[in-house]
């Protein structure tokens, strides 16, 4: 299914806790324990000693008989528990740690916060209750706990008693926590435990709660240090802490400079808006404007609105961006201060970007694989059928908060299908050559192979829009790396990210963040694409490479074996002429790999960013020629006589029709073509130093389990396995073009003695990792088979009856199949297991299937084979000896030879002028040597 997602808009309006309720202020004070009346509200009375009879953990919302500002929050209703506490808004309350719990409610009051029950006898009423006290303006909102326990028990013959209040004042906000008398009715066993008791804000990092420890006495607590502190009682009255005496009295006040108004923004026509207060404050009122990070207590306003002023005009502002607005402010020079919060934020309207941008993905919520949220005013393509996502992630950032995710899996099916993320619209991008830039930072996630990400610019957001690729990275790295990718002039208006087709089967899977949108550099990168190594030597390579922005500079080129550009350590340096985009490194030792990196030397003070690294591998240790025909001119068809001497005497010098052939015309050093020439061709030269029939090891595991990557297994009754074996691990240990003869693998254990019908067969492919899909047996060619093979502990060495030829370039696939045509298990000798290693990505291909040939295995290329078993990768694959060539053979040379037809002369003459530049010469027949008819000659 297409899905096209243009402007997608998810605001964040979140409170951040920025010391509202610290800011208040506590006084403890005697007074007389008030009960509330008969006319008090009746929320549970205890009806016996069980759990339920004694309203344990019950919650009852109640609406406030008028407004109670709380911090700076107005609140109208709240949710009473009956674990000795309340909170405000819809949220309802659980748990009995409300002042550290970290629900999103908009604030709590703890009295006697945490677990606690009522009490039931005849002889008195336990119960929560509330009731509302004067008249307006002063109201009050009393909720009382009546005859409750100190702590949850339901024994009846200990009951410890205890009361209390939660006041909640009308117009002056403040709020009192009351202790009433306590006392032991039944019993003398102690109740004795923490309680939390005090204030929370919106958040649990808002706090204003109070704390004594088991040595200090209940009613000489001091200010709570973090939001789980909790105040120590004891029931007995001879004990150090005690209980709070009848008529102690906690009062919290607000400041008397708490703004209690909210904030909004007008007027919005970038690049200028209004803050507006809906209460006028009696203190000054910074105000920070900001798309990016949060204010800290360095940042500088971005203005102020000055006491008992409503609103303020702001400049400035981009178009097409999300801002939020903060507020700080303080009640004098000494104090309460009140740091920056986060108020609420606003939208510019989408529009064209003339000036720069950065994106972070922090100021949004986060999505998910099935709710695709992106930044304002940016779009999203996602025509992935099965199946890609991006969305804003929590996961996985650079920079906090979030980070945006781009997932696809990969087969052909969806191979030409696309998900991207779209900019905002811009000018056409800088509206000139290398004006504007795009720089961002990425991960790999799940795994680092197969994900190649593109950076394009499009002439629209949707799906039908034009994309044209600037730069295609391969994101294989370990942690977040920075790209910076500069714009040609175009009329394009949006650059973008889009995850590719990989031609693997993993999926890709990358995080993107920190975009920035941005002048170019005035000394521009040279981008990996554009540098190209022309020419591999065992100690040399030839470079050249195209500056799509930089003019007449100079460059610099590094190649090291290890570690950053620029750093100490590199094997070469060398800085080119101005306008000069070539090079040649030489000095490089034979068979090692190397890194190297281009830049831009604008002048002695601007240098371009180093290119990213591109890696070669110096050939082997060819043997060196002293001499050999470069040329050779023929005049008239003949056979080519050419020669080549080499430094060593060992090695060989082979001769080759064509600059790709495997099989030599001749090894020696003096050439005489086959046929005559007669046509300008080319002969190839290369010099060689080869041993046949070398084993070769690929894979030196210990692990010897048996399982699906041996094809020795025997869970089922058949088994194909195809083993993928890259040219460069191949050639790296040794193995060079020619005939592979035999394979040798070593067997642990044997199981079932006999496979039959087995037999193996060879090819080449373009895969690197294995898939659920075989190489088709039609492209392979059997070297081997056996109709009863029976194996043995030891080396198991199969010689080929026909010799795979390998070409020394393409990667090399291994087959193997039969089948016993049953079930398998142990009740037919069970499985054996081969030596093996684990690859970092799965090598092997294997299908397993009971009761079918091994005709019928060799049929099948994915899936079960006719309704049994199925086809699965795995990263285990044999230990494997080739028996091959092995050594070094040197790069192709060219010998060009040309052909000049023999010249036309007339008999009635003495001399003739030849093909040597026309010299004239005379005529003597001497044999009909050049195929000429005969002539008779008339004196």
């Amino acid at each position: 299914m297409q899905r096209n997602y243009l402007v997608f808009l998810a605001l964040l309006f979140s409170f951040f806790g920025f010391g509202q309720i610290a800011q208040y202020s506590f006084l403890q004070s005697q007074s007389t324990y008030q009960e509330l009346s008969s006319n008090k509200t009746v929320l549970a009375t205890a009806t016996a000693n069980t759990i339920v009879g004694s309203f344990d953990t019950a919650n009852w919302n109640v609406n406030l008989p008028f407004n109670f500002v709380f911090g700076t929050s107005t609140v109208n209703s709240c949710n009473i528990n009956s674990n000795g506490y309340l909170v405000f808004g819809a949220t309802t309350s659980s748990g009995n740690t409300p002042i550290s719990a970290s629900t999103a409610y908009s604030g709590a009051v703890a009295v006697w916060a945490r677990d606690i029950n009522g009490a039931f006898d005849a002889s008195f009423e336990s119960s929560v209750s509330w009731e509302v006290l004067g008249a307006a303006p002063n109201r009050i909102f009393v909720v009382q706990y009546k005859n409750v326990r100190p702590v949850y028990s339901t024994s009846t013959t200990s009951i410890n008693l205890m009361n209390f209040q939660i006041r909640l004042k009308e117009t002056s906000n403040v709020i009192e926590l009351v202790y009433g008398p306590n006392s032991a009715f039944v019993g003398t066993t102690a109740s004795t435990s923490t309680i939390q008791i005090g204030l929370r804000g919106a958040t649990n990092v808002d706090f204003n709660n109070r704390t004594n420890a088991t040595s200090v006495n209940f009613n000489a607590s001091t200010a709570g240090t973090t939001n789980s502190s909790t105040q120590a009682f004891n029931t007995v009255a001879t004990s150090t802490q005690k209980m709070p005496s009848n008529g102690l009295t906690y009062t919290f006040t607000p400041p008397s400079c708490l703004f209690v108004g909210t904030v909004n923004v007008t007027n919005i026509n970038a690049p200028t808006a209004t803050v507006n207060l809906t209460t006028p404050s009696s203190v000054p009122i910074d105000v920070y404007i900001t798309s990016g990070a949060e204010p800290n207590g360095n940042t500088v306003p971005t203005v102020t609105i000055p006491a008992g002023q409503t609103s303020v005009v702001i400049n400035n502002l981009n178009v097409s961006s999300l801002y939020f607005v903060y507020i700080k402010y303080s009640c004098s020079a000494t104090g309460p201060f009140f740091d920056w919060k986060k108020y609420t934020d606003f939208i510019t309207p989408c529009d064209v970007i003339t000036g720069n941008f950065y994106e972070g993905f922090d100021n949004i919520e986060a999505g998910s694989s099935t709710n695709p949220v992106f930044p304002h005013c940016w779009s999203y393509i996602d025509d992935i059928v099965s199946a890609g996502y991006g969305y804003v992630e929590k996961a996985s950032a650079q920079s906090p908060r979030n980070s945006y995710r781009l997932y696809r899996t990969n087969n052909v099916a969806n191979s030409s299908q696309n998900v991207a993320l779209i900019s905002p619209e811009t000018d056409n991008l800088g509206n000139g050559q290398g004006v504007k830039q795009v720089r961002f930072s990425v991960i790999p996630l799940n795994s680092k192979n197969g994900n190649y990400l593109e950076v394009f610019t499009s002439d629209g957001n949707t799906d039908v829009a034009t994309f044209t690729v600037i730069d295609t990275i391969k994101v294989d790295h370990v942690g977040y790396k920075e790209y910076a990718v500069v714009f040609p002039k175009t009329t394009d208006d949006y650059f973008g990210f889009r995850l590719v087709y990989s031609g693997e089967t993993a999926s890709s899977d990358i995080n993107i963040d920190d975009v920035y949108y941005e002048d170019a550099p005035t000394c521009k990168p040279i981008y990996k694409k554009n540098v190209i190594v022309n020419k591999v030597s065992k100690n040399s390579i030839d470079l050249s490479w195209t500056d799509d922005f930089n003019m007449n500079v100079q460059y610099e080129v590094e190649v090291r074996t290890s570690g950053d550009p620029g750093t100490p350590g590199a094997v070469a340096n060398l800085i080119t002429g101005p306008g000069v985009t070539v090079a040649q490194v030489t000095g490089l030792l034979s068979s090692t790999e190397y890194f190297v990196f281009v830049r831009a030397i604008c002048s002695s003070s601007d240098n371009g960013k180093w290119s990213e690294v591109i890696d070669f591998t110096t050939l082997c240790d060819y043997p060196d020629f002293t001499s050999y025909t470069t040329s050779l001119d023929l005049c008239g068809p003949q056979k080519a006589e050419l020669n080549a001497v080499l430094a060593d005497s060992s090695a060989v010098a082979a001769w080759f029709d064509k600059k790709d052939d495997l099989t030599s015309l001749y090894e020696g050093p003096n050439f005489v073509s086959p046929n005559d020439v007669t046509q300008n061709r080319s002969f190839w030269l290369r010099s060689q130093r080869i041993s046949p029939n070398t084993p070769i090891l690929i894979g030196e595991g210990i692990l010897t389990t048996t399982g699906n990557h041996t094809f020795l297994n025997h869970a089922y009754g058949g088994y194909k396995h195809q083993f993928i074996f890259t040219a460069a691990e191949l050639t790296d240990k040794g193995l060079t073009a020619g005939p592979v003869t035999a394979l040798e693998f070593d067997v642990v254990t044997v199981g079932t003695p006999t496979r039959n019908d087995f037999s193996i067969a060879m090819g080449t492919t373009t895969q690197s990792v294995a898939t659920t899909t075989h190489v088709a047996n039609a492209n392979l060619t059997q070297v081997y088979s056996n109709a009863s093979e029976t194996f043995a502990v030891g080396t198991k060495t199969f010689t080929f009856t026909t010799p795979f030829v390998w070409d020394g370039v393409s990667n090399i696939v291994v087959q193997t199949n039969w089948s016993n045509v049953n079930s398998g298990g142990s009740s037919t000798g069970g499985s054996g297991a081969l030596r093996y290693h684990s690859s970092s990505s799965s090598m092997t291909t294997v299908t397993y299937a009971d009761n079918k040939t091994a005709a019928d295995f060799l049929s099948v290329v994915t899936g079960g084979v006719n309704g049994s078993g199925n086809t699965v990768t795995v990263s285990g694959r044999p230990n494997t000896v080739f028996v091959g060539d092995a050594g070094c053979v040197s790069p192709a040379i060219e010998i060009p030879v040309t052909v000049a037809p023999k010249p036309l002369f007339d008999l009635s003459t003495d001399k003739v002028s030849s093909c040597d530049g026309n010299a004239s010469s005379s005529v003597r027949v001497v044999t009909n040597l050049g195929g000429y008819d005969t002539f008779t000659w008339s004196p």
